[in-house]
Parts: structure tokens; C-alpha cells; sequence
């Protein structure tokens, strides 16, 4: 018998990762804020994911972007958007953000595809024979199934 093929399938739960996807939506928004701040300054940027929110700066980042998004928001007697506390700015922007089974099965494949780099730049692995495959939207069972995960498959 020679060399089998491996295939690499990420999986995903729809509820957890929805959750965590709705989050990293949510902070790339912030970031985004403090992106055109740096631009604003004629700085030379860092990327959207090498930002990072201050804890002193979070609030102000956290206005700007709620004050961007479309979707409904409170208002006064005379139609003006209500100034709210960051908890509910927070809460609403999170209700509104929607994540796709499309979105999901990206994070799968992203977890397939970190698998697949790690094996090969830090463990030195030929990757000839790995293959990253589609991967499963499932519904973690207990404790018994870690629904974070990347599957192996030899074929």
C-alpha cells in the first residue's frame, strides 16, 4: 500500500461560533473606528487585525461605530438618537450583526487551513499530500465532542 492522502476538515457549532464570529465582528468595527483615526493623523497604519482598542479609548471607538451602523436605534421626543450607556451601545450592534452558515463554514476552513500552515512551517511537514476539504457545521454532544476542532482523514 503507498502513501495515503490526508485531509484536513475544520468543524464548527452554529451556536458557539456564531457567538465568537458576532464578537470579532464587533471589535473589527471598533478597530475600523480607530483606523481612520490613525489615517485622520497621516499615520502609516498596522492592519485591522494588529489594532488594538486601549481600554481608555473603547468607549470613544464604540460611539463612533454604533453612530455608523443602520440599524434602528432609540430615540428622543423630538427624533434624535438617544445618547445610551456603552453596555447597550454594545448589546445592540451585537443583536444586529448576522452570521451566515457561509461565514461559518469560512471559520472552518480557516481552522483546516492554520492547521494545515502550522504543519508546515513550524513542524516541517510536506504538505503534499494534505488536503484542506470542506468542513462540518455540528452541534457539540456534552463534553464527549469539542466542536472547536480540526478533523484528520486518511484516504
Amino acid at each position: 500500500m503507498g502513501p495515503r492522502n490526508k485531509n484536513i476538515k475544520g468543524v464548527v457549532d452554529p451556536e458557539k461560533d456564531k457567538e465568537g464570529l458576532k464578537r470579532y465582528q464587533f471589535k473589527n468595527k471598533l478597530r475600523a473606528q480607530k483606523l481612520k483615526e490613525i489615517l485622520s493623523m497621516g499615520k502609516t497604519p498596522p492592519s485591522l487585525s494588529e489594532i488594538t482598542i486601549e481600554p481608555s479609548e473603547y468607549e470613544k471607538h464604540l460611539r463612533s461605530a454604533y453612530k455608523e451602523e443602520n440599524f434602528p436605534k432609540p430615540r428622543n421626543l423630538i427624533g434624535i438618537p438617544k445618547a445610551l450607556p456603552a453596555a447597550e451601545m454594545e448589546k445592540l450592534m451585537l443583536a444586529h450583526i448576522n452570521v451566515t452558515d457561509s461565514d461559518l463554514r469560512q471559520l472552518a476552513y480557516y481552522r483546516a487551513s492554520s492547521v494545515m500552515d502550522k504543519l508546515s512551517k513550524v513542524e516541517g511537514l510536506s504538505t503534499g499530500r494534505l488536503f484542506v476539504v470542506e468542513g462540518n457545521l455540528i452541534k457539540a454532544e456534552g463534553d464527549r465532542q469539542h466542536s472547536a476542532r480540526v478533523d484528520f482523514i486518511l484516504k
